[in-house]
């Protein structure tokens, strides 16, 4: 229910705010709460026509299409290193072998 996800949305935002504060240091009820706010934040959609390549990355999925475009290749994902972070890549690139984009 709509008064259950509003409490739930309290209970994530104090926990974060206490993460933040550093009050509960190993509390893991906290740094879920704070994670889970970050993912929300970064989940939106973004449709860019005409970017930059893809960073630098390891362990990402690359696949061919056979559908309506048969020379196009998809990059999902992966991880890059910075500094002492792993990053994780929620993004899909799409590459047209014949345009070269």
């Amino acid at each position: 229910s709509q008064k259950t996800e509003q409490k739930r949305e309290k209970t994530l935002e104090k926990n974060a705010r206490r993460l933040e504060r550093g009050l509960e240091g190993d509390d893991i009820d906290a740094i879920l709460a704070a994670l889970s706010l970050e993912h929300r934040e970064r989940a939106g959609v973004i449709v860019d026509n005409d970017c930059k390549k893809p960073s630098a990355r390891g362990h990402a999925s690359m696949t061919a299409t056979n559908s309506a475009k048969p020379n196009e290749l998809v990059v999902y994902g992966g991880e890059r290193v910075e500094g002492e972070k792993c990053a994780v890549c929620g993004d899909v690139y799409r590459y047209d072998i014949d345009r070269n984009k």
